[in-house]
């Protein structure tokens, strides 16, 4: 405990590592792993600091206390916790209040104050944004301390280490391309292959791999005696010549999309499953229940044209990150939630025929269940009118 109060009062500046994107200076994000908790400061504000630890059973969160000081002077501390989005946790923030030092039975307040966000570039370097009564702004974080036996490499063995080798291996059908993976989990290693295989007139094309709204890697088909062929391989730990494995391939829904991010099809640009009629502009809402969030809100929309159906599911103030939108048991896109002003929002959008922006629809939404699932559980759902 002495060596962490030295440190919070006497380190020097470590800066952290940032890309600018749209004007707005972010910490390029990592996942969060087990193996983030721990103790963290800035080293230019003397005497404060945090505590974060990831919990959970069957959904992983982040426990966070911020150790800091009111406007006048007096010692405060911050109470958050949520859950984890891929490479980010939105939280409220909560001030305590009520007992004083070893008072029995005084009665404990929390108050809310605001809203957190926390991610982390790597392992030793993150950044915490607030936005509170008490002002807004960002701090880069440093780590302070490590959880012993606890080793971080940044990739999904920090969260799951294997006890004995196991192997499963998935094959699925997206716009004309084959994709195969194979998970092969063994002790002190967890390996990810994903090979793509098509026809040959795919051969030379660029396609990216998406995991839940980000971007994997990058794949270009080669001519091979089956056709056209792509390969990529991650690994935990980093490995020489594959990518580090640092999202849960057991319960992510991974994607393959063109260079615009729209998912792939190779056909026509017209569909072949079943669609609702096109209508006089006919316009059918239905608001997303949200049992999995303390606030927030979603809806989705069917809108029937003369000339094209179109359909939409959005969110609004909900936690920041990645979401697998599911309609009638079928995975049909993830649904990525961001901040857009002081709002966090986020939107996934179909149309037939295909509309610029637009991911193509081939499915017809009416009498279905719309769910949106995170970190494999489902946090909002309606069943949507059959008109």
């Amino acid at each position: 405990m002495k060596t962490l109060l030295n440190s919070l009062v006497t380190s020097s500046l470590v800066t952290t590592s940032m890309v600018l994107l749209g004007g707005l200076q972010i910490v390029q994000a990592a996942t969060i792993t087990s193996a983030h908790s721990g103790a963290w400061f800035d080293p230019t504000r003397n005497g404060q600091g945090f505590q974060v630890q990831i919990i959970g059973n069957s959904q992983k969160e982040v426990l966070l206390y911020w150790y800091t000081f009111d406007n006048a002077g007096n010692p405060m501390w911050l109470f958050a916790q949520g859950p984890v989005l891929s490479d980010r946790v939105r939280m409220e923030a909560l001030e305590a209040r009520g007992p004083r030092f070893m008072q029995n039975g005084a009665p404990l307040s929390l108050r809310s104050i605001g809203q957190i966000e926390l991610s982390f570039s790597d392992c030793n370097r993150g950044e915490l944004r607030y936005e509170t009564t008490f002002g807004s702004g960002a701090v880069p974080l440093t780590r302070l301390s490590n959880t012993f036996g606890v080793q971080c490499t940044g990739t999904a063995i920090d969260d799951r280490n294997p006890t004995q080798t196991r192997s499963d291996d998935l094959q699925s059908v997206q716009g004309g391309l084959t994709i195969k993976k194979r998970l092969r989990e063994e002790p002190g290693r967890i390996r990810l292959n994903i090979e793509l295989e098509g026809p040959n007139s795919l051969v030379g094309r660029t396609l990216g791999l998406w995991v839940e709204g980000r971007q994997r890697a990058t794949l270009t088909l080669q001519n091979s005696p089956s056709g056209a062929r792509a390969e990529v391989e991650f690994a935990a730990p980093v490995e020489v010549g594959k990518l580090p494995l640092d999202f849960d391939a057991r319960t992510q829904v991974i994607e393959i999309r063109d260079s615009s991010g729209n998912l792939v099809d190779v056909g026509t640009g017209t569909t072949t499953g079943t669609l609702p009629p096109f209508g006089n502009r006919i316009t059918t809402r239905a608001l997303v229940m949200n049992p999995g969030f303390s606030l927030g809100s979603g809806e989705a929309e069917l809108k029937q044209e003369p000339q094209q159906v179109s359909f939409e599911v959005e969110l609004e103030d909900v936690p920041i990150g990645a979401y697998i939108l599911r309609i009638g048991g079928i995975v049909r896109g993830s649904l990525l939630v961001s901040m857009s002003g002081n709002r966090a929002k986020g939107k996934l959008e179909f149309a037939s025929p295909l509309d610029n922006g637009k991911l193509l629809m081939n499915f017809d939404p009416r009498g279905q269940i719309i769910e949106l699932l995170s970190g494999g559980s489902v946090v909002a759902s309606v069943l949507f009118p059959n008109v």
